[in-house]
């Protein structure tokens, strides 16, 4: 009788016993998950940095394309640590996924797009210090010991802000109407020269919203330079319409004037810088003022209110006819003069006051057009203007004070204030 067979035990590291082995290798390979979330903050990151090239149809987005235009130097810091710390990460996994692959040329592509409207924006004011001498005049900007670092042109040194001396902000009551206050912060560096030149600033928004405190980094900016600065604030829609912001802030300037003695101002020295709906109430004032005024800066403002009406129809972004009807009171055809009387670009004459005018060219909220028509009727009058279009920037391009819309108009502002308010 034959024995029963023996099983046959497979020795260790045969064929047969790395068969299951064999088949998983051969079968996809999930990546990661630090690999996976990366490559979604990497495709986050790109959107992100193309905002800041394409042309957004949706007005949603606008916001996100102001952070993505005026922080692009952040955008483009970021995406490239990002790769280089991706590169770094996986150079120990062989071979790489395809998706870490991917990831890597994500971040260097946001990279990239979010570093094209800087040196674009760059190349462009290249030739601005020379054209800020030539209409304006060479005076250099003023000077004050321990003041911080002079602003260039789109310097990677400033992107991360740099220390200042210590400003004083007084709160000052300029006007009451009725129980309603009106208030104004002044900035001044006690240290500095007096009388200082005086330098009023006015919010944007849509003449119905906003604050005096909005952007505190310029007016530190400038105090610490030596200038005092006051910051109103003023009646808005649709509480007051027009002609209320433009007489608040001739109260405003007649206010500091009478003052200026006891607050160390030089009542001969004045300029006005608005933004936005600030900037129409900044040039329409500086235009009618009952004081001297020498300068007005304005960033991406309206300059012809009944032309403002006629184009608003990109109602994607803004309702800018119900805007402007809300603070005019109605819509051109209603008070053809009223219209007129609100209007900058019919406002000036030959002894206007030096004017700089900035402007975003992708501005879908205020269009560029505003600035150029009215650069062109000074240009008529013989009035010195200077109008500098920001490529690749859009309506609020210098809310970020380190960024590169704010760095090119800090740059030509002080050299502006140092011409027309100079000595």
């Amino acid at each position: 009788m034959d024995p029963s067979p023996t099983p046959k035990v497979e020795p260790k590291g045969s064929s047969h016993a790395t068969e299951p082995s064999e088949r998983s290798s051969s079968s996809p390979v999930r990546p990661p998950r630090r690999t996976q979330v990366a490559f979604l903050c990497a495709i986050l990151w790109g959107f992100f940095a193309l905002l800041a090239t394409i042309r957004v149809p949706i007005g949603a987005l606008w916001l996100p394309t102001v952070a993505s235009s005026a922080w692009g130097h952040v955008w483009t810091i970021l995406g490239g640590a990002g790769a280089m710390l991706a590169v770094v990460a996986w150079q120990r996994q062989r071979p790489i996924s395809r998706l870490g692959v991917a990831t890597v040329l994500l971040l260097c592509g946001a990279a990239l797009a979010a570093a094209a409207p800087l040196t674009r924006q760059r190349l462009a004011a290249g030739d601005l210090p020379s054209r800020l001498t030539e209409t304006f005049g060479g005076k250099p900007p003023r000077e004050a010991a321990g003041a911080p670092p002079r602003r260039s042109l789109i310097a990677p040194g400033a992107w991360f802000g740099s220390p200042a001396p210590e400003v004083h902000v007084e709160t000052l009551e300029y006007a009451r109407r009725g129980e309603l206050p009106l208030l104004l912060d002044l900035y001044q560096r006690p240290a500095t020269q007096v009388p200082r030149p005086l330098v009023v600033m006015v919010h944007g928004g849509s003449w119905q919203r906003g604050s005096r405190s909005d952007y505190p980094e310029l007016n530190e900016y400038l105090a610490a330079r030596g200038y005092a600065v006051a910051d109103i604030d003023y009646r808005v829609a649709p509480a007051a319409l027009f002609p209320a912001p433009i007489e608040d802030l001739h109260d405003a300037l007649t206010f500091l004037v009478e003052r200026a003695e006891v607050l160390g101002l030089d009542p001969q020295r004045i300029a006005v810088i608005g933004r936005s709906a600030g900037g129409h109430i900044a040039l329409t004032a500086a235009y009618t003022s009952p004081v001297p005024v020498r300068g007005v800066v304005a960033f991406y403002a309206p300059t012809d209110m009944k032309w403002s009406w006629e184009q608003s129809t990109d109602l994607t972004y803004m309702d800018g006819k119900q805007l402007v009807e809300i603070f005019m009171g109605g819509p051109p055809s209603s008070d053809p003069e009223l219209f007129r009387a609100a209007s900058p670009l019919f406002l000036a004459t030959e002894t206007s006051p030096a004017t700089l005018l900035f402007h975003g060219a992708r501005d879908r909220l205020v269009a560029p057009e505003q600035s150029t028509r009215l650069a062109r009727r000074l240009d008529e009058l013989g009035v010195a203007n200077l109008h500098f279009e920001l490529p690749g920037a859009t309506h609020g391009f210098d809310c970020a004070f380190t960024g590169p819309g704010a760095q090119i108009s800090t740059f030509a502002i002080e050299r502006f204030l140092g011409s027309v308010l100079g000595e």
